[in-house]
């Protein structure tokens, strides 16, 4: 059950995430933001890069040690030079920004936290993975490895949905008690069902298996949205133990 937002100060006792200060040095107070959405993302181009997964999940625990992990980001992280011509905020491209901020009805958030990466704008229709070896006998070289993976995302889909705001009920907080505001976790497969909008072009996908063979393997990436746009990025060779 959802709750829509009514009050400014409600989230920001839940999220502090991509919080600015007040210019008024005598005030410890955030500002407040009228749009929960302050940086939009217009993506040229992609970065894979593939590791064997140690980290930390935030929900289940530790991941299992020799899992395989795909960082997969627009190059809009990467480079400065890049993040000047494809971020829309208010100082860089204010009448494109003022568009988006009406399209979405984001012009009442009003609240001091806001949602933090930058976000695509046009809907994604699909996030595929192939390999350039098999992987294993119903895998084969080329074919989609979507299957075999889930993806750790963040999307303000969720959070401004028509023009209105809405936020999880406290059942659905304790479920991700580590989760920031919009961060999300989903199998591939269902992720390229949702066909989402407002999400961060930055996904770290996880491998549920293995390789059947131990050997070098260079997965590719690719990204298409609903204009038709496609971004491929492929990994640099990464050696996997295989499960045989």
């Amino acid at each position: 059950m959802k709750a829509i937002l009514f009050t400014g100060g409600l989230l920001f006792l839940l999220s502090g995430s991509g919080c600015s200060k007040s210019s008024d040095p005598n005030n410890d107070l955030p500002s407040i933001s009228p749009q929960l959405i302050k940086l939009y993302d217009d993506p040229q181009g992609l970065v894979a890069e593939a590791s064997e997964q140690q980290g930390f999940d935030k929900l289940h625990g530790f991941y299992p040690t020799g899992k395989t992990m795909l960082d997969v980001r627009s190059t809009t992280f990467t480079d400065n030079a890049i993040m000047q011509t494809c971020i829309i905020n208010k100082s860089t491209q204010p009448e494109r920004f003022d568009s988006l901020v009406r399209a979405h009805g984001d012009t009442h958030w009003n609240n001091w936290s806001t949602f933090g990466p930058p976000c695509m704008f046009r809907v994604t229709t699909g996030l595929h993975v192939t390999c350039d070896r098999d992987y294993d006998t119903n895998h084969l070289a080329g074919t989609l490895l979507d299957d075999l993976l889930t993806i750790h995302y963040m999307s303000a889909d969720g959070i401004l949905v028509d023009g209105e705001y809405i936020l999880p009920s406290p059942a659905e907080e304790e479920l991700k008690p580590n989760y920031q505001m919009g961060e999300c976790d989903a199998k591939l497969n269902e992720f390229n069902n949702m066909r989402l909008k407002l999400v961060s072009l930055r996904f770290t996908l996880l491998f549920i298996k293995n390789p059947s063979e131990t050997s070098d393997y260079v997965f590719t990436c690719t990204y298409t949205n609903e204009d038709g746009k496609k971004l491929t990025a492929s990994t640099d060779p990464l050696r996997i133990q295989g499960e045989r």
